[in-house]
């Protein structure tokens, strides 16, 4: 492993039955072969007797094109070559990647880590 970023995400609504969504992106200096993922760390329930909701994922990346045969701005989503959004991103020669987070009800810490590895050594397989 050639390095890591580390991004602790504080979250919460104001009210009951409120929903709230934050995005965010990453941008890297250079293209970095990167290993990303997103977590629930924790979450406080706000208020009792309605729907807790608390999901993240990665919505979209761009890449130096080194991942053939996907494109070098991903849209992660129904109907996209790509997939659909996810907890997990594999690409060589990552530049930036975008995250959503979307809770409701509730008080939410999520980690978002991306692990860097030498240039082109990473085999994505499905993520």
């Amino acid at each position: 492993m050639d390095g890591m970023i580390v991004q602790r995400v504080h979250w919460e609504v104001t009210g009951k039955d409120e929903e709230a969504t934050f995005t965010n992106t990453i941008n890297l200096p250079s293209p970095t072969a990167t290993v990303a993922e997103i977590s629930l760390a924790g979450y406080d329930y706000l208020y009792s007797g309605s729907d807790l909701t608390a999901t993240g994922w990665f919505t979209k990346c761009t890449t130096d094109g080194s991942n053939p045969p996907l494109p070098a701005n991903e849209t992660f989503g129904p109907g996209s070559i790509s997939g659909d959004a996810r907890q997990l991103v594999i690409r060589n020669g990552l530049t930036s990647i975008t995250y959503e987070i979307d809770i409701q009800n509730c008080s939410t810490y999520f980690l978002v880590n991306l692990f860097f590895w030498p240039a082109g050594s990473l085999d994505r397989g499905n993520a």
